[in-house]
């Protein structure tokens, strides 16, 4: 399961990939602002976010501690956070 914001139809997407824990793969995929709110992330398996997101296919790969950004305006970035690394 890949922890999802419940609207992703907004820019920038961001997504980062702790350990996995429980259920989870340690996925966190968001768009828009960040929230500290407890109901930001809902769960959802990779197959639905893929159907719903299909550009997110090539960031799955990515190990432990990665995180991307994408924007509308065809601007990527992938770096590795050693902070995020450790739950």
């Amino acid at each position: 399961m890949i922890g999802v914001s419940k609207d992703l139809n907004q820019f920038p997407l961001n997504g980062l990939r702790h350990p996995n824990h429980g259920n989870m793969c340690g996925w966190y995929i968001w768009s828009g602002e960040w929230s500290n709110k407890s109901d930001f992330f809902k769960p959802l398996c990779a197959e639905h976010l893929i159907e719903q997101k299909p550009e997110i296919i090539q960031y799955l790969a990515l190990d432990i501690g990665f995180r991307f950004l994408s924007s509308q305006d065809n601007y990527e970035d992938i770096w590795f956070d050693e902070n995020i690394t450790i739950l």
